[in-house]
């Protein structure tokens, strides 16, 4: 079996990062995090690139492609801090393409695919906020930068609502480039089974977590060869190397997890979910500690403002708890497995 990309993805991946080198840039990223965390400049470029529509059928003028191509996507967009909800926007593309009707579709991709028109989508809230009455709470990534907002009901039918339709509240973040909004919509139960919608996030966010990991350790590699400490080059160390090494393997592991996951998205649907849950779980905790390892190898510059690590440690933070945390997907894989015992 060949597990390499083909050269099509190949040539996709590296014109991806071209671009994003040049023109997502850490001045472009803090002055996302500085205003409302999202870059309209950066997103228009993008959308003449035909981003948006990635995984949109050229039926729906899109580019038709599969999972695979949206998570060397979205590793990129991790590993240059995307300022923007192009992820957000494939989670609530699959929620449509998956639950929402005919008409639904013809009118709304078109727009989505050329970028005219942003889409998020909402996810129950972990934790309720039990005011006596019958809302539920509901989080929605960009909430306030989305033209339209996508969630399921109770019959698990996808329902597009416009932010006007909906009473937002500005959540605190770790991460300034993604914010969050909190709303209460009383007609749609906060247990309504989000199904697609936060396994394609899973998917999506190992993959961008993966991106956070490959550029943590470029970034080690580098300062170790260059920083010197005795006279020695500080990556001669032991202490040094061995995070390294370490960051090097949970890459490796981390991209590994959210390729198959893509690939069984494409593939094989039925089973594509777990392993979703697994990349999420594993490469989130990654991301969580190759940013802490990346900080402590760079010293003292690397717990100050000026240096970028502390933006993707952020990020990582916030990819972690997410659509759906650590806790949550581990009793989804434990629930499996107690289900496949005879």
């Amino acid at each position: 079996m060949d597990f390499s990309l083909t050269p099509d993805q190949e040539a996709l991946r590296s014109s991806i990062r071209d671009f994003l080198k040049a023109e997502c840039t850490s001045e472009v990223v803090r002055r996302a995090a500085d205003s409302d965390g999202f870059d309209r400049g950066l997103w228009t470029k993008v959308s003449a690139l035909g981003w948006p529509g990635l995984i949109i059928s050229e039926t729906f003028g899109g580019i038709g492609s599969g999972w695979v191509e949206a998570c060397l996507l979205a590793e990129e967009l991790g590993r240059f801090l995307f300022p923007g909800p192009l992820t957000m926007s494939f989670v609530a593309t699959a929620i449509l393409l998956d639950k929402g009707t005919e008409e639904q579709k013809r009118l709304l991709l078109p727009e989505v695919a050329e970028g005219r028109s942003i889409l998020t989508f909402a996810f129950p809230a972990s934790t309720s906020v039990d005011d006596g009455s019958s809302s539920a709470e509901w989080i929605v990534p960009f909430g306030e930068a989305a033209d339209r907002v996508v969630l399921l009901d109770g019959s698990e039918n996808a329902v597009v609502l416009t932010p006007a339709e909906l009473q937002m509240f500005p959540l605190p973040v770790v991460d300034r480039t993604r914010p969050l909004a909190a709303v209460s919509v009383g007609q749609f139960s906060k247990g309504v089974d989000m199904g697609i919608g936060l396994n394609r996030a899973a998917l999506l966010l190992a993959a961008e977590s993966a991106g956070i990991v490959r550029k943590c350790l470029e970034m080690c590699v580098e300062y170790t060869k260059t920083r010197q400490q005795f006279g020695k080059p500080i990556g001669s160390y032991q202490a040094v190397s061995h995070k390294v090494a370490d960051m090097f393997l949970a890459a490796e592991h981390a991209v590994s997890l959210f390729y198959f996951a893509a690939w069984l998205a494409d593939t094989d649907p039925t089973k594509a979910p777990a392993a979703a849950w697994r990349a999420k779980l594993w490469s989130d905790r990654a991301a969580c500690t190759s940013a802490l390892d990346a900080i402590q190898v760079h010293g003292g510059i690397g717990f100050t403002w000026e240096h970028d690590l502390h933006l993707y440690l952020k990020r990582a933070k916030s990819n972690e708890v997410l659509a759906s945390t650590p806790r949550e997907l581990r009793g989804k894989l434990a629930d499996q497995v107690l289900v496949s015992v005879p």
